[in-house]
């Protein structure tokens, strides 16, 4: 095994066993762990759920309170399980998967 795949899979798992501890979900400080250069890290900041969009300023805020830790170059953002959290899907029409994307496009 690689052993750059052997580190990166121990910064995982520290990483994971931190934000499990939290007790606040939500909470960023387990991203002071990511070091610099280090791997991306997504931002799970809009929900799949339904095809409602978020307050675009409060996702900026996330962001903004993410890159406390994390060099903004090194922050993706997505959706939240993606648009089939279940395997029946979520009640979204496709016009408002398509609304979600660009609003996610649109909010960097």
């Amino acid at each position: 095994m690689h052993e750059d795949y052997e580190e990166d899979q121990e910064i995982k798992d520290i990483l994971q066993k931190r934000m499990e501890s939290f007790e606040r979900p939500g909470d960023f400080k387990p991203l002071e762990y990511i070091p610099t250069g280090g791997s991306q890290v997504i931002l799970c900041v809009f929900t799949s759920t339904f095809g409602e969009l978020e307050d675009g300023e409060a996702i900026k805020e996330r962001i903004k309170e993410a890159s406390k830790y994390v060099p903004l170059e090194q922050l993706c953002i997505s959706a939240l399980c993606r648009f089939a959290s279940t395997h029946h899907g979520n009640k979204l029409i496709e016009d408002e998967q398509w609304a979600k994307l660009k609003f996610i496009v649109d909010i960097i």
